[in-house]
């Protein structure tokens, strides 16, 4: 396993492998983490299928226009403490990532709401604000961060119903 280290943001790294069981392993190191998800397969699943894809956790226009000039990134993903060092309006600074940087194909943003309906709610918002007007991210490139504990949960599967995709993560 690789490692890479960016200082102030991470790069999380995802090998897929279609619907196999997934592992999660964390490096850390002194100036930032790298988290690469490994989805394993038979050996003869690997062979043709293998895709790896980079996402930055970082919310700083700056730095992914400068990491994206030298590192392929398939996406981004934020969390609201990233979100608030860069003093802008999220909505509008992803659109804007979306449109400086467009190898960036994925978009991850997380809920602050704690129960399961004020979840669905704001996520619902969240997609109507990224998805509609100038620079709208396709609805297929949005995914929604839901913290993994009961109402995370619940509200993920509403949010199934509903069919807007999400992205679990752990909280700490």
């Amino acid at each position: 396993m690789c490692t890479y280290y960016e200082k102030n943001c991470r790069i999380l790294s995802k090998i897929e492998l279609g619907n196999e069981m997934q592992k999660e392993y964390n490096s850390d190191g002194n100036a930032s983490r790298l988290k690469v998800r490994l989805f394993h397969g038979e050996d003869r699943a690997l062979r043709g299928r293998c895709i790896m894809k980079y996402y930055i956790d970082s919310g700083n226009l700056g730095d992914i226009k400068r990491i994206s000039s030298y590192f392929p990134l398939s996406g981004m993903t934020t969390n609201p403490e990233i979100l608030s060092r860069e003093k802008t309006n999220p909505y509008a600074l992803y659109k804007k990532i979306h449109c400086e940087v467009p190898q960036i194909k994925q978009f991850h943003m997380q809920v602050v709401s704690l129960s399961a309906d004020e979840i669905v709610k704001e996520a619902c918002y969240m997609r109507e604000q990224l998805t509609n007007g100038e620079n709208a991210i396709a609805k297929d490139a949005f995914f929604v961060k839901i913290p993994v504990d009961k109402n995370g949960v619940k509200a993920m599967m509403k949010l199934r119903e509903l069919g807007i995709a999400f992205t679990a993560t752990g909280i700490f």
